[in-house]
């Protein structure tokens, strides 16, 4: 089977409650064939393209739908049971549209994308305007430091087609729901769901993250998460859609205001809420919209106000008005309004980014982004729930064998789990905390879930780190060779130190020992900045104690 009819195959086994179909009887395979000739139909009447793709005939200006030929019986089976059949490019096409694609073209294409030999791109709005570092030494990666996170590719990829329900080898394999994702401290679980996950899915997603919070508790953050939100669709940058021209943009604005007004889109604004963002060139045009009764136009930016100041009146101001369209000019922020606006927003909004080079009008970009997604809510440091107790919420006596607070979340994750299947749910914490975790969640019933252990890094994953964010256009670097190995080597010599944060603190100090000359390492620099040290973690942290002791006396 090729690869287009075995991602059929998937997708038509996720669709149905029957299974694969390389399984299906004769009943169930007439069943699926009825409702696809009906499905076809309908996307055929909606859409004169198809129609034209399948030479459908017409008389007198109607369409003869009845000619419309679907796979038999016995076409169905030498597709996916006795798979000796390519078929014609007539059924891939059907079989393509079906599933909401132009064309087994654009099937092939898109479903390539997804099964991540390559990952997916990162969203430019995610990308930093330029590193200060390519290495950030002892911190977290964040979803702004995507482009420098590297060494944790074959965990992303397949993380993201369990996300996705592909599995290139076992197609009949079951996805749970819940996902349980564990590791020695410091290995990078939050570094890889900040930089590695959140960056490839947020454009299809609707994502939701917190740290558990010690004074909120882990199952008042799920309820937060699970509650209603309205929509906050943020156009940004619309100036450089299609690459209109101000009167062609003027256009579409008003025809899409114009439909907001008239309720055109046949949905509640009180459940949506629309930023515009523009440069001044375009706010002129806006009095002659007629629109000014309907939209809310940002105050300027005060001079000297930092942006963050300035991100609190915008969420300010759109909790107090009572309209729904907001109208952003060129902010001057120091990256762009996205970046800002998401952690803010996110915990009070389904927000949603809302950007195309497809030849798109805005309002053909609000149908597209204002459907229902996916879900995908994160909890990390679950085992701080442990560690550090919710004192306010349950008695000092009964946290210390009961973990009231884990099993408040493991019942409410069940009972959501049981009414919602569009929803992924990722707990991240310490392997230490497996055991008792998985043991509070089976006492709930809930024993359904995928294990997955974030182990620390190889030697290719090194290389990886090394080298990856020096391919972007950000950073010029060299080293001598055996660099890697000899990196690889001290780091197993380190036995007490995890690899991933040791290698950071590595390659940041040398980056800096040379950033300002040669940006070439030696083998002598590397032997006098960081061969000497045994232990390097506790040898970074030493330095900083110094230097913080340093700076007080001073």
């Amino acid at each position: 089977m090729d690869f287009f009819w075995s991602q059929i195959a998937l997708d038509i086994a996720v669709q149905n409650e029957n299974g694969h179909p390389s399984n299906w009887n004769k009943k169930q395979i007439d069943i699926f064939l009825k409702n696809f000739r009906k499905a076809l139909l309908i996307k055929c009447q909606c859409d004169n393209k198809f129609i034209r793709l399948f030479n459908l005939p017409t008389k007198d200006g109607n369409v003869n739908y009845g000619a419309l030929t679907i796979p038999s019986y016995y076409t169905f089976r030498r597709i996916f049971i006795t798979k000796k059949s390519n078929s014609a490019s007539h059924y891939r096409n059907l079989f393509a549209i079906y599933f909401n694609y132009d064309s087994a073209h654009d099937y092939i294409n898109n479903k390539k994308a997804l099964t991540f030999e390559k990952l997916p791109a990162i969203p430019h709005f995610l990308r930093k305007e330029k590193p200060s570092a390519p290495y950030p030494g002892l911190k977290t990666f964040s979803f702004t430091d995507c482009d420098l996170f590297h060494g944790r590719e074959v965990h992303i990829r397949s993380i993201l087609r369990y996300l996705h329900h592909i599995d290139l080898i076992n197609i009949n394999q079951e996805y749970k729901d819940l996902i349980l994702l564990y590791g020695q401290s410091g290995v990078g679980k939050s570094s890889l769901i900040h930089a590695g996950i959140i960056p490839r899915i947020i454009e299809k997603w609707d994502l939701f993250y917190a740290r558990r919070d010690q004074h909120i508790g882990l199952k008042n953050q799920f309820d937060s998460f699970i509650t209603p939100k309205p929509i906050l669709l943020l156009f940004d940058q619309i100036e450089y859609l299609e690459e209109r021209t101000v009167s062609q943009l003027q256009k579409d604005l008003s025809n899409f205001i114009n439909a907001i007004k008239n309720d055109a889109f046949q949905r509640s604004l009180k459940d949506v809420i629309i930023l515009l963002a523009m440069p001044p060139r375009l706010l002129e045009y806006i009095p002659t919209l007629n629109i000014l009764e309907e939209a809310v136009i940002f105050p300027k930016n005060e001079d000297g106000e930092k942006d963050e100041v300035y991100i609190q009146r915008i969420d300010q101001l759109l909790c107090e008005s009572k309209k729904r369209l907001f109208l952003v000019r060129s902010l001057g922020l120091k990256h762009n309004l996205w970046r800002h606006l998401y952690p803010i927003m996110s915990s009070k909004y389904l927000f949603r980014y809302c950007y195309s080079k497809n030849k798109l009008t805005l309002s053909e970009i609000y149908e597209k982004n204002i459907k229902p997604r996916k879900k995908l809510i994160i909890l990390d440091q679950v085992e701080e729930a442990i560690t550090r107790p919710n004192t306010q919420d349950y008695p000092i006596e009964t946290l210390s064998n009961d973990n009231l607070e884990l099993k408040e979340l493991a019942s409410t994750i069940a009972f959501f789990l049981q009414k919602n299947t569009n929803c992924k749910i990722i707990l991240s914490f310490r392997a230490d905390y497996l055991a008792e975790i998985e043991d509070i969640l089976e006492q709930k019933l809930l024993n359904q879930y995928k294990k997955w252990l974030l182990k620390p890094l190889d030697k290719q994953g090194v290389k990886d780190a090394i080298e990856g964010p020096l391919k972007t256009a950000y950073f010029e670097l060299k080293y001598y060779d055996g660099f890697t190995n000899d990196i690889m080597h001290l780091l197993q010599e380190d036995s007490g130190s995890n690899i991933a944060p040791a290698l950071q603190i590595i390659l940041n100090r040398l980056w800096n020992e040379v950033k300002s000359n040669t940006r070439f390492i030696t083998k002598e620099i590397f032997e006098k900045q960081v061969r000497k040290e045994k232990k390097i973690i506790r040898s970074f942290l030493l330095e900083q104690l110094e230097a913080l002791e340093k700076d007080v006396n001073e």
